[in-house]
Parts: C-alpha cells; structure tokens; sequence
C-alpha cells in the first residue's frame, strides 16, 4: 500500500508519558485505551466514534507515548489534552490527508490502465493478457477513453457513477468526439437489425488495478441499440515485477504459531481449519460460543491476530494493526497456510515499517471502504432466528441500518458463513436491507401495512440504498432505455416529491414425489389450491400410489419494493423473496399430519 507515514499533530511530550508499556490484545480501543490507563496511571479516554474501532497491538515495552501516536496514527486520530489526561478523537486533518493520497494514488493507476487499453487498441501494441478484445467495438471504446479524466473514474463512494454523454445531464461529463463515434458505429460496428445510433453513453469506473468501460449507443428514441464493455487493468504479462511488499521477504516455510482461540477452529486429526456447518456447531460447543457472540470474543482476536503477531515477532517489533473486518474468518483457505500466505490474505499488503514498529491501517478512513461492523449489532443478527421471513428480513435491515456503510456482500458472505447464519438472496444484496432499516420504525410499520412513505422524509442513508436500487431495477450494465441509466435518471439526486410504496404476494406450493416401479421418485409442482383436486383423483384412480407418494412444501413470500419517482417513473425492485416451509420435511401423504391435509383442504374449497 503506498502511504507515506506521518505522526499525529499533537506533541506527547509530558515526562509522564515515558512510562514503559507491555501489551499484547485484539480490542476495541475503549478497552485498549483503559489498559494503558490502568499500566501507566495516566487518565485516558476515546470519543465514541474512535471507541469501537478494533486495533491488532503487541507492544514491548515501549514508552506510553510512542504507543499513542501510534495508535493514533492507525485510527485517524488525534490525542486531544484535557484537565488531567488525553482523549482520542478524529483527525480530520488526516482523514484529509487520507482522502487526496487515495485520489492521486487511484488517479495515477486508472490514468495507466487507460492509456495501456488505448496503446493495445489503437497502436496495435497488443499484449498476452487475461483478455485482449480485438473488434472494431473495442477501438470505439477506446477512442471514447480519450475524453475520460481519470479521477473521475475512481470508485470510493456508495453511489459511483461516472458516465460520459453526447448531450449531458448535470450527473454527467462530455463525451467529446461522440459524432464521430456515432458515425463510425453506424458505418462499420453496427450489428445486423440493431438500429441507428444517435447517442452514446460512456459508463467508467476504478478500482485498485482493474477498471471497466462501458460503451452504449441509443437510437433517436433513446432505445438501446448496442453496448460492450472493456476491461482496463494496470498490470500485463511484460511490465516489471511489482513493489515488494513485506510478505515477499517471510521464509517461505515459516509457520504460523496458533493461539489457544485458533485451536478451537482446527481438527486435531487432520491440522485443518474447519468450515462449520450446523452439525458441527452442535459438536463443538467452544466455535459456536465464539462465532455466536463477537461482542465477547472478538473475531479479529482468533487467525488475523496469530498471523499479525507472528509477522511482528519475525521482524522483532512492536505492532499497531487496524485491518478490515473481511480478515474476521480465513473463507479463503482450508487448509493451515504458512506464514508468507497467511499474511498475504490478512491485509498484509497495508503493512508498513519504521523503526521498531510494524503498522497497518486502512487506505481511507471513512465509510464505505471502512468496513467496521458494529459488534453488538452483528452479535444480534447471528443469534437471531425468526422463522416468520418478514421479521428475518427486519432483523437483517436493523443490522444494516444500525452499521455506518452499506454491508458489502463479499465481507458478510464470509463472516456469516463461519458463524452459520443465513445472508440474504444473492439477489438480494443488503442495499434493501439497508434502505429499510435506515428507515424510522414508524416508516417501517406503515410501508409493510402499505402505506405510502414520501422520499423527501426518508434518512439519506436510506437514499442512498434507493438509489442503488433504483439503478438496478431496469437492469444494470446496460439499461434499455437511455433515461433509465441512472446519471440521465437522476441529474440532480432523487426527487423529493416522490413515495415509495409495497407490492405484497406469496406463492404456496407442494412438491409432489411418488415412487415409481423402477424404485426412482418421480412428481411435479403443484399450487396448493389444487392439490386437494390432485389428491382426491389419486385416492379415486389409484389408492395403492398413496402409499408412495410423499410432499415437499415449497412456498415463497415476496416483498416488492415501487419507489414512484413521478406520476409515471416508478423502480419496481424485488426488496426480498423468502422460501418458507410449515412442513420442511418430506411428509408422507398416507401419514400426514391432520393439520396439513386440513390446509390442504380448506385451500380447495376457496378454490371451488
């Protein structure tokens, strides 16, 4: 990571602050501050925005005030004096600081990842790479990247969208060159059928080392003709190594010492990690104590720490570490990896050195790149299990409201996979859940009972979530229709005279197996307001196939999100669609439970 190291602005100077400090903790900096407190005799304290952030320390008597510049440093912080000690609170000065470093850093590498497509493109430079395009389109999408700034192309925001146009909307930039892109689509690119072009649109973005360009062209109706997107990456085959990072100097057999919370999750008999499922959470009664409760045996504290320790104790330093939650659990391994790869998959590419100190923190300080999830929150979530799926959703969305970003899937799908927790649909994401749960529990209550909630009233994290939605509800990458793409759709933000209501539906079905003569099941799907008619044929026709026959519920509830941002432009989006199941056994038709063949029977007669 290429930051340039500076210290806090505040000078710890005070003899008082020499004291020598001996610690090593995976905590909150609440509790880490209140340890060195408690060592030193110097009243210290955190803000409430700096008390949950999690820090990785191994200090070796280190005097206390190189051990809060340094914890300061990790953290965006600063130690504010005040009548008898010091308080931690933001830096913004740093945050600041952080942000342009981040912008020049990312602007430089999309600026090289641009100019790489177009020299391969348009000055027959082409390289072996992972994917090399070759047809005419991909010389279209790179005489567009000629107009593209690139620091307009940098992702670090929860709504980024970059598009170049023809004819711009305040959300967008100049395409310059676009009548010549239009004709020379027109003339020479053109699919057969496909229509003539009149506009074009440019969608880019970028992001540590790999970007995407998007090249669309719409008819004079704002129909979408073509669209094809390129990947641009910063590194090829033939460039030079990259910067050595400290995981390219560990030996490379150096294991990875365990610590007695790591034990709990490895097979003695086999050395390997386990992937705990449900039966051997019931097994192993320590993992499912530590996985169920992260606000007690903080999650950081288990791999992430022995691989941190192990990389400062090689080097023979102190170590100050703030890595990202998606370090929490080793989803990418199975196996017990040495120490070089162990450290790779840990965030070990923030690592940075100075003298006696090994440190980490993150490239920003703010949401949404900082993912640290709320302990208490996350505790209640994995522990939750509603079988009703609207109270399942509810606890999902308090969960997402209750963090200061939007839960990326990526982080979640692995921390929720090692506590054996359900995560939403894949197509679901946590934007929905996010959007609902930043809602007041008053706009909760009335949009389920179907209530209309005005946009102009809702959170803007709540806005935020609708307008990720709202670009996904009429097909992303590209939409169909011109005005649909969310910088033409949404020039100056979400308009405030729009509401967002629910469309509520449920679907209740069985699956029917019988066993055939050849001794394989065979059946079909049936609603279940016709299975009593389906059933009574067979008891009428073949009572003897009762005995074979056995049923499968298999019933889904949906949610459906209308966010009307006129009269007549309204994002239907699916918020989220539950299976459920009464019965969520195979159940034997000849033996079923009287409640079931009543369900059955009552859902006939409203049939009939």
């Amino acid at each position: 990571m290429p930051f340039a190291f500076f210290l806090p602005l505040v000078i710890l100077r005070s003899p008082a602050l020499d004291v020598k400090i001996t610690l090593s903790r995976t905590e909150n900096v609440a509790a880490l501050v209140k340890e060195l407190s408690d060592q030193s005799g110097i009243p210290l304290s955190t803000s409430d925005r700096k008390a949950k952030e999690i820090l990785i320390v191994s200090l070796k008597q280190v005097t206390l005030a190189d051990a809060m510049k340094r914890i300061a440093w990790a953290t965006y912080g600063t130690w504010q004096k005040t009548r008898d000690g010091y308080r931690l609170i933001r830096d913004t000065d740093a945050e600041g600081a952080a942000e342009r470093h981040f912008v020049k850093w990312q602007t430089q590498e999309a600026a090289t990842a641009i100019e790489r497509f177009r020299t391969w493109m348009l000055k027959g430079q082409q390289e072996k790479t992972r994917h090399v395009p070759t047809d005419g389109y991909d010389r279209l999408i790179a005489k567009a990247l000629g107009s593209v700034r690139p620091e307009t192309t940098i992702t670090a925001s929860e709504s980024p969208w970059c598009a170049y146009a023809d004819e711009p909307t305040p959300a967008q930039y100049l395409l310059k060159g676009a009548d010549e892109l239009i004709r020379e689509f027109n003339a020479r690119v053109a699919y057969p059928n496909a229509g003539v072009a009149a506009h074009c649109v440019l969608n880019c973005n970028y992001q540590y080392e790999k970007g995407t360009a998007r090249l669309s062209f719409y008819d004079a109706a704002g129909r979408l003709v073509a669209s094809k997107q390129a990947n641009l990456w910063l590194y090829g085959p033939t460039d030079p190594p990259r910067p050595k990072e400290l995981a390219d100097e560990i030996p490379a057999g150096m294991e990875v010492p365990l610590s007695e919370a790591t034990t709990f999750f490895i097979r003695p008999e086999t050395r390997r990690l386990y992937m705990p499922t449900s039966s051997y959470m019931r097994q192993l009664p320590e993992i499912l104590e530590r996985t169920q409760n992260p606000e007690r045996y903080e999650p950081l504290a288990t791999f992430a720490t022995d691989v941190w320790l192990a990389a400062a104790n090689w080097r023979g330093k102190s170590l100050v570490a703030n890595i990202d939650d998606v370090y929490m659990y080793p989803s990418w391994t199975s196996g017990r990896p040495k120490l070089r790869e162990a450290f790779i998959n840990a965030g070990g590419y923030n690592a940075e050195e100075e003298a006696g100190w090994l440190l980490a923190r993150p490239a920003l300080a703010t949401p949404p790149w900082r993912h640290r999830i709320d302990r208490a929150s996350l505790g209640t979530l994995i522990r939750s299990k509603p079988a009703d799926p609207v109270a399942r959703f509810r606890e999902r969305a308090a969960f997402a409201g209750a963090q200061s970003f939007t839960p990326d899937s990526f982080t979640m799908s692995a921390i929720l996979a090692w506590a054996n927790a359900p995560a939403p649909e894949p197509f679901e994401g946590w934007l929905g859940a996010r959007m609902f749960g930043s809602l007041s529990r008053r706009q909760q209550d009335g949009w389920l009972a179907g209530e209309r909630i005005p946009i102009a009233s809702i959170s803007d994290a709540s806005k935020r979530a609708l307008l990720g939605l709202a670009a996904r509800a009429f097909g992303e990458n590209p939409p169909n229709m011109m005005k649909y793409e969310a910088t033409a759709r949404f020039p100056y933000g979400l308009p405030n005279d729009g509401w967002l209501d629910v469309t509520k539906s449920s679907t209740d079905e069985f699956i029917v197996y019988r066993k055939m003569g050849d001794g394989q099941f065979g059946g079909g799907r049936w609603p279940l307001s016709m299975l009593a008619g389906y059933i009574a044929e067979l008891q009428r026709t073949e009572p003897q196939a009762v005995k074979l026959t056995y049923l499968v519920e298999d019933s889904r509830m949906n949610y459906e999100l209308n966010a009307h941002f006129s009269q007549t432009d309204y994002a239907p989006v699916t918020l989220f669609q539950s299976w459920y199941s009464r019965y969520p056994e195979k159940v034997s038709l000849e033996n079923a439970p009287p409640e079931l063949l009543k369900l059955i029977h009552d859902a006939g007669q409203k049939r009939d």
